[in-house]
């Protein structure tokens, strides 16, 4: 396999934009933070029944790992975003960075379409457990056009 997928995605948010990537370390820690793994985290923020902390620790780690932030400026960051303001608008950019980590940001996709193949690639990991795959496997990649 040649290249590279950089998993960065960029927010525009009310203090601007943020940067937030989840590499493999920041992976690592945001499971042992919250006791769930990348695909189980997908699922609960999908399908609804996650917690506060999944929600702030994604965000977090992202920013981290987006790299313009250091701990003391993303913990800031969260608390002034998330935690004094509404939860709920930061479960769609918690999946975007989980989802860039785990297939690519839709600009790492240089030809087809980017946003369709993210899409149904996660849609695709959102069903793993329905279809009975464990969270180990990997769905086949979406084919462009």
């Amino acid at each position: 396999m040649t290249g590279t997928r950089t998993g960065k995605v960029i927010v525009e948010t009310g203090e601007g934009e943020v940067h937030l990537c989840l590499r493999i370390g920041e992976l690592i820690d945001l499971q042992d933070k919250l006791g769930l793994g990348p695909q189980a985290l997908i699922n609960r923020l999908s399908s609804g029944e996650w917690f506060v902390q999944h929600v702030v620790e994604t965000v977090y780690f992202g920013l981290l790992g987006g790299e313009t932030m250091k701990q003391t400026e993303a913990r800031a960051w969260v608390r002034r975003n998330i935690k004094e303001g509404y939860v709920l608008d930061y479960v769609p950019i918690a999946l975007t960075v989980l989802y860039a980590a785990m297939v690519g940001a839709p600009e790492d996709d240089p030809v087809g379409e980017p946003e369709a193949a993210l899409a149904e690639t996660a849609t695709q990991m959102s069903d793993l457990s329905s279809n009975g795959l464990s969270s180990t496997e990997t769905p086949e990649p979406p084919t462009s056009a």
